[in-house]
């Protein structure tokens, strides 16, 4: 069944189903939210959020939409909401980052890290659409046509942006890195 079909049957009033989609999409919303504000319990309690209005919002699903697009668009909602409230971005470490370098070499471990660690401070010297983009395309993998959806743009608008914030990640990047 598809995230469409379960999505009309939640409309109509099926609220159980929403636990498939829960299911299914909490992982990449999590990380959605982790890759953007690195906060562990806060991209917990954002996912929630989410799930929260989808439930609440369920009527303005229409089946003729993108059901991912549908849930990121409320997902970005969320996020700005909070940012809203809070009136200012933090961003902390990832614990256990080691986990994700691989190699033997300590040499290569600290390089790994440090390479990270450049990525990391790159990415949050973008602006935070930029930013969302490239999490979007890049890390959850979505389409194209799938996050002109979220944003409410076309196509075409997306890869030049895309395309433009990946230039300047590369060269926010080699400018730390050279630093």
């Amino acid at each position: 069944m598809t995230d469409e079909a379960i999505m009309e049957r939640v409309r109509a009033g099926e609220t159980h189903m929403m636990s498939r989609l829960f299911e299914k999409h909490q992982i990449p919303l999590y990380n959605f939210f982790f890759y953007s504000n690195r906060d562990r319990s806060l991209s917990e309690d954002l996912t929630q959020l989410v799930f929260e209005r989808m439930l609440k919002y369920r009527s303005s699903f229409e089946s003729n939409v993108n059901f991912k697009s549908w849930m990121y668009r409320i997902a970005r909602n969320v996020s700005n909401d909070h940012w809203k409230k809070a009136n200012s971005r933090r961003t902390e470490s990832i614990d256990g980052r080691e986990d994700y370098v691989r190699g033997d070499c300590e040499h290569r471990k600290l390089e790994a890290k440090e390479k990270w660690s450049i990525l990391e401070r790159s990415m949050n010297a973008l602006d935070p659409e930029t930013k969302e983009l490239i999490m979007l395309t890049r890390i959850e993998k979505m389409k194209y046509t799938e996050v002109a959806q979220i944003f409410g743009v076309t196509e075409g608008v997306i890869k030049v942006r895309v395309h433009r914030g990946l230039k300047k990640l590369k060269h926010i990047y080699d400018m730390n890195y050279e630093s």
